[in-house]
Formats: structure tokens, C-alpha cells, sequence
């Protein structure tokens, strides 16, 4: 589909659901069509997605929770419709009114309360494989993807402390973490002290990482040094040993144009080892297993973060999310620890995955 194209449908949609909107708040205040509110509602929402595309940091955050507000409610006022039918066969039309004007901005709230603690509160998956190989003792590997660390406001040091303290709980061996750990740029990563916070992540064997889409939208080489700086072993398109227990292979996201496939990274690696790949992208997993290796862990999809994408991060990659034994290799694609943008979940959750 051309870009002109999609834009355009974009802008389309984007109208109707303001149109909803402007509907909804009327009937809201009484069922008077007042034509300065939808002038106001057209106004505001097609300027602040003017300011999303215009990239411009708050108002992008503000355009990102008004889409999804919008969105959200035309779902509520689609419901809404069925609602009249059922009340009106119980209570008066004026009583039946009066109800649906309760329970939209009633609904409305607690979805976005839903989506918050979705968003904020994080569950631990727990995976086992066996893997054709022998090993001297069993492996417990962490990982988190998808950390997006910003501003603390949001997701910050605190969150980083939270992660180390499941960590040390679960006691896992080594932790992974495949990309999109720094959001953009470092700027509020260092202003907030966030390098002692990560540093805290302690593994046995160590704390590996990856870089995402999200660490080359800022400048990559200021984002790996970041990671660097907080003790955490970067890998960028190379494979290593780890204690003679495992074979690590970190691959740079696909915005680097000029990584190479994995099957050039494991050339020459040990193939007597578990060998597990960090790749940001769930996308080359039909090429990845028909390679040496033995496990993949990604994430970016955030299994969609905010329903209804969740669809279409299942139409784009062969695993969207969860887990799979794809031609005898294992992958994994987590949800991700963070958010993108504004703390909101809805049909998925923030989590840790950590396989044994």
C-alpha cells in the first residue's frame, strides 16, 4: 500500500472516531448537538495529531493517549448501543438515559485503569525446554525485553530495581535483555542516575544485551556506550562462550543495514553448547531456525501493547508472541518488561520470562 494511501485512510478513521467523540459528549450533556464542542473536538484532536507526526516529544505522549482514548471509546459507545435495547425493556426511556450516561464515563475509567495496571504490573512467565545437547548442570536463563527506559516518572530506576529484586528471587543464571532497553536517547538515563540502578541486575554468568530499533532511532554508538557503562556485556553481531556453559550470539536490531545474517555469526562457534540468540525483531525466525542454533529469545511486538493490535502483530511475524518449538529450535517473544509511550496496556501484560 503506497504511504499517500495509508495516510490517508489513517486520517479517515481518525475523523470518524472524533466524529464519536463529539457525539458521545453531547449525549453526555444532555443530547444537544452544540456545534463549538465538535468544532473544539475536530480542532484539538487533528492538531495533536499534527504534533505526533511533527515528532515532538509531548506531543506525541498527548497524541498517543488521545488516540487510544478515542479508540477505546468508540468501543464503549459501539457497546453503548446494545445497552438501550436492554435497559429499555426494564426502565423508562428517560431512566434508561440517565443509566447510559453513568456507565460510559464509568467504563470509560475503568478500562484505562485496566490498561494501567497491565501496564504496571508485571507477572513472570515460567517456560521449560529440554534441548538435544549435554549439559553439566541445568540453565536458568532471565530475560526482559523492551524496557524503554525515560523518564522515571514513568519507567525509571525505580522499575530497574524491581526488575533486580525479581531477578535475585527467581535466581536465575543469566539475564538477557533483547533490546530496546534505552528509549530513544540516554539524556533522561543519565540525568536520573538510571547506570547504578541497571548495574544492579546480578547474574552469575553475567547480564547480556541487544540493541533494538529504539536505541538506533536516538545515536546507537551513545546508547551502547550507555549499556556499556552500567556493566552490562553488549553484543553487537558476535557470538561468545560463556563459563564453558553456552554460546551467546547478540545480533544489532535490523535498522543496522549492514548486519550480517546469523548464519555468518555462527560460523566457527562451539556447536557442543546451548546456543541462544538475541534478536530484537521476532522477523527472521523462519531463516534463524534453520541455523545452529538452539534458542531465540526477541521482543518489540509487545504483543501488540494496546488491544486491538494485538492482531496485527500477529499478521506481521511468524511468532508474535510466546512461545514456540519451531522446527526443533526454541523461540521465545515477550511482551516486554516496559511500555512504549504511554503506560497502558490492553490485551497483553508487562512480564519476565525466564526458562529453564
Amino acid at each position: 500500500m503506497p504511504r499517500w494511501l495509508f495516510a490517508v485512510l489513517v486520517l479517515a478513521v481518525l475523523q470518524v472516531l472524533l466524529w464519536v467523540f463529539a457525539r458521545s459528549l453531547c449525549f453526555l450533556l444532555g443530547g444537544k448537538r452544540r456545534r463549538w464542542l465538535t468544532a473544539a473536538v475536530f480542532v484539538a484532536g487533528d492538531g495533536l495529531t499534527l504534533a505526533a507526526l511533527s515528532r515532538l516529544v509531548p506531543g506525541l505522549f498527548i497524541a498517543q493517549a488521545w488516540l487510544i482514548a478515542l479508540l477505546w471509546l468508540w468501543f464503549l459507545a459501539a457497546a453503548a448501543g446494545f445497552v438501550p435495547y436492554w435497559l429499555g425493556k426494564r426502565f423508562a426511556p428517560q431512566q434508561a438515559a440517565t443509566a447510559l450516561r453513568v456507565w460510559l464515563p464509568a467504563a470509560f475509567v475503568a478500562l484505562f485503569a485496566w490498561g494501567f495496571f497491565n501496564a504496571n504490573s508485571t507477572v513472570v512467565r515460567h517456560y521449560m525446554v529440554a534441548l538435544d545437547k549435554p549439559m553439566a548442570q541445568p540453565l536458568r536463563i532471565g530475560v526482559a525485553s523492551d524496557l524503554h527506559l525515560d523518564s522515571g516518572f514513568f519507567f525509571g530506576a525505580r522499575e530497574l530495581d524491581r526488575l533486580a529484586a525479581i531477578f535475585a528471587a527467581e535466581q536465575v543464571d543469566v539475564i538477557l535483555l533483547p533490546g530496546d532497553v534505552i528509549n530513544d536517547r540516554p539524556d533522561a538515563f543519565y540525568a536520573e542516575g538510571m547506570a547504578a540502578h541497571l548495574r544492579a541486575l546480578q547474574a552469575p554468568l553475567g547480564v547480556f544485551a541487544t540493541l533494538g530499533n529504539h536505541e538506533f532511532y536516538g545515536d546507537a554508538e551513545e546508547n551502547a556506550q550507555a549499556l556499556r557503562d552500567s556493566g552490562v556485556r553488549l553484543l553487537r553481531n558476535e557470538a561468545v562462550v560463556v563459563a564453558n556453559r553456552l554460546v551467546l550470539v547478540g545480533r544489532d536490531d535490523e535498522m543496522n543495514d549492514n548486519r550480517p545474517p546469523l548464519a555468518t555469526l555462527l560460523d566457527g562457534v562451539r556447536r557442543d553448547l546451548p546456543i541462544i540468540v538475541l534478536d530484537h525483531r521476532p522477523s527472521d525466525i523462519s531463516a534463524n531456525v534453520q541455523t545452529a542454533m538452539d534458542m531465540q529469545v526477541s521482543g518489540h511486538a509487545h504483543r501488540g501493547q494496546v488491544f486491538p493490535t494485538n492482531f496485527i502483530v500477529q499478521a506481521m511475524y511468524r511468532l508474535a508472541y510466546g512461545h514456540e518449538n519451531i522446527e526443533g529450535k526454541e523461540v521465545f517473544v515477550s511482551s516486554g518488561y516496559g511500555f512504549w509511550g504511554v503506560p497502558l496496556r490492553l490485551g497483553s501484560r508487562s512480564e519476565i520470562v525466564v526458562v529453564d
